[in-house]
């Protein structure tokens, strides 16, 4: 099996292209520094889509565009009669910006070309990279500052497990949603973990944690088996 990774310089994509090559997986990666007619398309058999803009301070909305919504549709003529992968994001359940907007339309046309592939999967992720905000916050302790952390409750996964699940529902075939994959972190437990209790203020309860909700988690994996199926 020939799998094109786009979006190789991201975490997420790393992640992938490392756990497949090790597992004897034929990887072209692919970033946006290079040209899709480029690519030997009639050696893929399978399209692992990790390229997106993600939410970064000073990202203008045309940027979002180009990249979740745009090359997209630049990607889809080639991705005929293939296996496409696609990760999208959960965020869209509390939030409307210019991303999650981005995302969603990114996402439709997909679906909307579905009969172009072999196979369509859309896997919604929850938090993938807490570590920048964890270190912000304990730094800010550290510093005497008495951060208010807020017991969030919000879902997690690594991007090794990403990797993992890749690997077992597209290799081995064992069906399975996303879902499956998730934990749930408490980011006021996450920073006292580090620094303990005593130099920062507990602040008020917030759950975004999607999978304690069962009307939400089962339309999530109703979708996936959409994606699959129709």
């Amino acid at each position: 099996m020939n799998c094109l990774v786009t979006g190789a310089t991201g975490k997420l994509a790393q992640a992938v292209i490392k756990y497949l090559s090790s597992k004897k997986i034929n990887i072209i990666s692919y970033s946006r520094k290079q040209k899709l007619d480029d690519v030997d398309w009639n050696s893929i058999d399978v399209v692992i889509n990790c390229a997106a803009r993600i939410p970064r301070f000073g990202v203008t909305g045309s940027e979002y565009f180009d990249s979740n919504v745009r090359f997209v549709e630049k990607l889809v003529p080639f991705c005929k009669g293939k296996r496409v992968v696609h990760f999208s994001t959960l965020s869209f359940l509390y939030r409307n910006d210019v991303y999650q907007q981005t995302k969603l339309i990114g996402d439709s046309i997909l679906m909307l070309n579905k009969h172009h592939f072999e196979d369509l999967d859309i896997h919604y992720l929850p938090t993938l990279d807490d570590e920048l905000l964890i270190e912000t916050l304990v730094g800010k302790a550290k510093g005497g500052l008495y951060p208010i952390i807020d017991r969030l409750k919000y879902q997690y996964i690594s991007y090794e497990d990403i990797a993992q699940y890749l690997y077992s529902s597209l290799i081995e075939e064992k069906p399975q949603p996303i879902s499956s994959y998730f934990t749930t972190k408490d980011l006021y437990e996450e920073v006292i973990s580090v620094v303990g209790s005593g130099i920062v203020t507990e602040g008020e309860i917030l759950n975004r944690s999607c999978i304690e909700s069962e009307y939400i988690i089962s339309n999530i994996e109703l979708f996936e088996r959409f994606n699959r199926n129709a």
